[in-house]
This record gives C-alpha cells, structure tokens and sequence, in this order.
C-alpha cells in the first residue's frame, strides 16, 4: 500500500503522513489506521503547516480513491 500511494502521490507526502504519525503516536510502518489516516490530514492547515511536514498541503483523499 505505501509503494502505491507513494506512486500516486509522491514519496515525499508519504514520508510527511509517517512523520505525522510518529509525532502523535501511532506506527510510522503500518499503513491502515495510521499513516493513511494522516496523509488525508495534510489537508487541513494545522497538519500541512506542521514542523515535521517538508511538503506542504496535499488532498490526500485523492490518493486513496485512486487505490481503492
């Protein structure tokens, strides 16, 4: 799932979603219910603006209903 988000979106909102789910807790490997689940964050403000996040905003609901 990582490779073909990564794919879709680029490498880099993915690191982001990985950076984003270590800093609030959940496991920057799994992907269902953790990444992903921040990935569709980055487009909301107070995740894209984030320290931790190198590559600004994202639809990251896109990337999902492009996998699904």
């Amino acid at each position: 799932r990582f490779i073909l988000a990564a794919y879709n979106s680029g490498i880099g909102h993915i690191q982001d979603g990985m950076a984003l789910a270590e800093k609030y807790g959940r496991n920057k490997y799994i992907w269902k219910n953790n990444v992903e689940h921040f990935v569709i964050l980055k487009s909301n403000e107070e995740y894209f603006t984030d320290p931790v996040c190198k590559n600004g905003y994202f639809r990251g609901i896109e990337t999902l209903q492009l996998r699904t």
